[in-house]
């Protein structure tokens, strides 16, 4: 007969104690939530942890008032990104944004601001460079992949809806955020397609970090205050209806018009107050996107400013253009 192997120790009286004292701090800890949340959901406002400020952490949960606060938050990001301005003059597309450079060594910040993604599609982007670039390359693949699907470019109202739900779809996804910028769109049709007049012209249209898709007309100007100067909006009217005019010589134009408007916005009284104390620090919160525009970083530091400007056209195709500007 097999004798009888040693008995296992038992549980020692210490760690019994142990695993009991953390279940109870488990329980005094869920009760104390629970009241907070209470508290919280009785009274917006008072001591303790307000209910917006537990809503404004989620990408997906709406607050009380039925606002997404990350969804505005990235909208607010995408901004203070630099403004781009386009002009529709006949079957031309002209585009230009500033570039803020921190020397005058440098040509280029490694960010193309415009690329085409098809022969009939031009995409800029304005607001977080990293999220334009990826979003950017989201666009050219998925052009890329339905011309070697279908053979056939791909359709303009697909290719909104497409990137539309890409932008949403970051709205909803857990463990991500919205992206912090803003598309811009340049559509010219094919020269085979000219039965429909209303569409035989050039379009431009938005869509901005919720995925809401919106359609300029011959005029646009996407972002910063620059969209509150009526001079520069009168000056773009007018180059949408000159005829006369090479592509060239409409690049060297509307550099030359956004290179004012950066001018004057450099000189407004408002951007030339600045803080000497932690009192007006909110005022320099709601005026980081105009020292962003006028070429002033956070620090107060000069940054050399040039001007990319392109223009699209079947023809041509994209052509992408670099200027150092005076102001």
């Amino acid at each position: 007969m097999k004798p009888p192997g040693p008995r296992r120790p038992s549980v020692p009286f210490f760690w019994n104690c142990c695993f009991g004292l953390v279940s109870v701090l488990r329980m005094v800890s869920y009760h104390i939530s629970s009241q907070e949340y209470l508290s919280c959901s009785a009274s917006d406002s008072g001591a303790g942890i307000s209910i917006h400020e537990r809503h404004a952490f989620s990408v997906t949960t709406f607050d009380p008032n039925g606002k997404l606060a990350q969804v505005e938050h990235s909208m607010l990001a995408a901004s203070m990104g630099a403004p781009i301005v386009a002009c529709v003059r006949n079957n031309t597309i002209l585009l230009a944004a500033p570039q803020f450079l921190p020397s005058p060594f440098m040509v280029d910040d490694g960010t193309p601001r415009f690329a085409m993604v098809a022969p009939h599609l031009v995409v800029g982007h304005s607001g977080i460079s990293a999220d334009g670039r990826v979003v950017l390359e989201a666009a050219q693949r998925m052009a890329l992949e339905h011309a070697y699907t279908f053979d056939e470019p791909i359709p303009l109202p697909l290719f909104l809806e497409e990137l539309s739900l890409l932008f949403q779809e970051y709205t909803m996804k857990p463990l991500a955020r919205p992206f912090g910028c803003t598309l811009i769109v340049c559509y010219i049709p094919p020269s085979s397609q000219t039965i429909d007049m209303s569409s035989s012209k050039p379009r431009l249209f938005q869509i901005d970090g919720s995925g809401a898709v919106s359609e300029f007309g011959t005029t646009a100007v996407l972002h910063g205050n620059l969209g509150k100067d009526l001079k520069l909006k009168s000056e773009l009217r007018d180059m949408s209806i000159e005829n006369n005019i090479s592509a060239r010589s409409g690049r060297l134009s509307l550099s030359q018009v956004l290179e004012s408007a950066v001018g004057r916005m450099n000189k407004s009284p408002l951007n030339s107050i600045q803080s000497t104390n932690g009192i007006n620090d909110a005022h320099n919160i709601e005026n980081d996107e105009e020292s962003n525009i006028v070429g002033m970083d956070n620090n107060n530091l000069p940054r050399f400013l040039s001007i990319v400007s392109a223009s699209f056209d079947m023809q041509n195709g994209l052509v992408v253009e670099r200027r150092l500007a005076k102001c």
